[in-house]
């Protein structure tokens, strides 16, 4: 018997990739195709390896393998080998082909900060010889060799840039007032901000008082600040009365820094301000006596408006041709109870007529209010006052000549300070008396100037044999039993000028 051996090679799979880019991305479907270049596909069964091992649970009528989604652990050398359905028969192993996806780290793993250095690597588990290519989120721009990112192979370096946080205003700030913070990171974009306080780990967060807007954090109503807010001092250069057509410069000295603008204030602080400058001086040039009366200043900054308090009185005494007048309250002092009678009168030197009191609110101009009563033309009275009847009384002429103006204040509460409503010449006494509204008899009272406490006298009241001009000021009493009294300006002119 003749036996006839025939031998027929095995054939060999091609393995493809798609896609066939060069490298594969986290997240991407990629198919394996196993193509045996013998008989028809369906005629065979496939079997799949990674490094050598059954990558597949099992053998597959399916030429192709499908991993998605692909990520770094599906990285590695893929073969393929077919199984003859009609006889069993296998083919050759096929040659490898790679699916590189690349798996990147990152040093530290933890948060970074500005200014640190953090190093990314694309690691592949292939043999050498790749290039590589860096992007940043979803851009599709290649990341650039430059001083924050230095490309070195599978290695990218990053050194983050350096925050830097400003502050406005960059001086002292007082409690009350609104800062704004602002944290500054050049070179780069697309940055997301936090905000911490102190040593504290938790993020400030969005409210009434902290207001976040990206880089920018706005604190409303400082509270941590010691420092103290200043009292401006008003200084005029002018110590004498003055005549119309001159002029006349105001000084407000507050020792503060840059960035602050003064307001400048007639017959009533709290008032709408008659002027605004950046630098701490306001001039009133070609002066008419309606210019004339007292003035004040304050400091502000910021957006809102942060305001220092108000400073000293200054008064300002315009002379011109028209009749002198002056303003005279009778009980004579600044401060006076609710429903307690007083009066106001123009007291006309040389008997002219066409004189009238003015009266300002802080919020209007009037002449005798409705609610008094008017005796002689010149003189207004009211039995029952309020405390909205307090302001600054003056008296004008037809030909707008003005007087010295005066602050009444009047007081719903129990206890009051009688100061002269008039200045002091120089060199006179001056006494002040803690009153109170139910008791004629003297208070055991403290007195205070400018908010710091002068004496206490049992007696409820203290006398300045002489006065001058350092004792121009706010002052105020409280009776340790009754209360505090409101607050009254004295002020102090030279001598020789009785009649200002």
């Amino acid at each position: 018997m003749l036996w006839i051996c025939l031998h027929t090679d095995r054939p060999m799979p091609v393995v493809t990739l798609t896609p066939t880019e060069t490298q594969i991305f986290s997240g991407q479907s990629v198919s394996l195709t196993c193509d045996i270049l013998s008989g028809k596909p369906q005629d065979w069964k496939y079997s799949w390896f990674k490094k050598g091992y059954l990558a597949y649970n099992q053998v597959s009528s399916e030429q192709e393998y499908r991993i998605s989604p692909a990520n770094e652990s599906h990285s590695g050398d893929y073969t393929c080998r077919g199984t003859r359905k009609s006889d069993s028969q296998n083919s050759r192993t096929s040659e490898a082909i790679n699916l590189p996806i690349p798996e990147l780290t990152v040093d530290p793993q933890g948060p970074v900060f500005t200014g640190e250095t953090v190093t990314l690597k694309c690691g592949l588990a292939t043999s050498g010889g790749w290039r590589y290519k860096w992007y940043k989120g979803s851009s599709q721009t290649e990341v650039s060799q430059s001083d924050h990112y230095h490309r070195a192979g599978d290695t990218l370096t990053i050194t983050l840039p350096v925050a830097t946080l400003t502050i406005e205003p960059q001086s002292l700030v007082f409690t009350g007032e609104m800062v704004t913070l602002k944290c500054v990171v050049e070179s780069f974009s697309d940055w997301r901000y936090k905000w911490y306080k102190g040593r504290s780990h938790t993020e400030v967060p969005q409210s009434d008082r902290y207001s976040r807007a990206g880089s920018t954090l706005t604190i409303r109503g400082a509270a941590d600040c010691n420092e103290s807010l200043p009292n401006p001092k008003l200084s005029s250069d002018r110590a004498e009365q003055v005549f119309t057509g001159s002029s006349v410069t105001l000084s407000c000295e507050a020792n503060l820094s840059a960035g602050w603008e003064f307001y400048w204030y007639r017959h009533t602080p709290n008032s709408d301000p008659v002027g605004q400058t950046a630098v701490n001086s306001y001039t009133i040039s070609s002066i008419k006596v309606s210019d004339g009366g007292q003035y004040w200043c304050s400091a502000g900054r910021g957006n809102p408006v942060f305001y220092t308090h108000y400073s000293n009185a200054v008064w300002v005494k315009v002379t011109g041709s028209s009749p002198a007048a002056s303003v005279v309250i009778s009980p004579n002092r600044s401060q006076h109870f609710t429903y307690s009678t007083f009066s106001l009168s123009c007291d006309v030197q040389d008997n002219s007529s066409g004189w009238r009191l003015r009266w300002f609110t802080g919020r209007e101009w009037l002449e005798c209010p409705s609610s008094w009563s008017s005796e002689m033309g010149h003189t207004c009275t009211i039995s029952y006052p309020y405390t909205s009847d307090s302001g600054v009384y003056w008296c004008q002429s037809d030909s707008r000549a003005t007087s010295l103006a005066i602050n009444v204040t009047v007081h719903d509460g129990d206890v009051i300070l009688e100061s002269p409503a008039q200045p002091v010449i120089e060199g006179n006494p001056l006494t002040l008396r803690c009153m109170h509204r139910s008791e004629p008899t003297s208070l055991s009272a403290d007195f205070y100037k400018d908010g710091l406490r002068l004496q206490t006298q049992s007696t409820g009241h203290m006398t300045i044999p002489a006065v001058s001009k350092i004792h121009e000021g706010l002052y105020h009493c409280r009776s340790p039993d009754r209360g505090t009294s409101p607050k009254s300006w004295v002020s102090v002119r030279p001598r020789g000028n009785e009649e200002a």
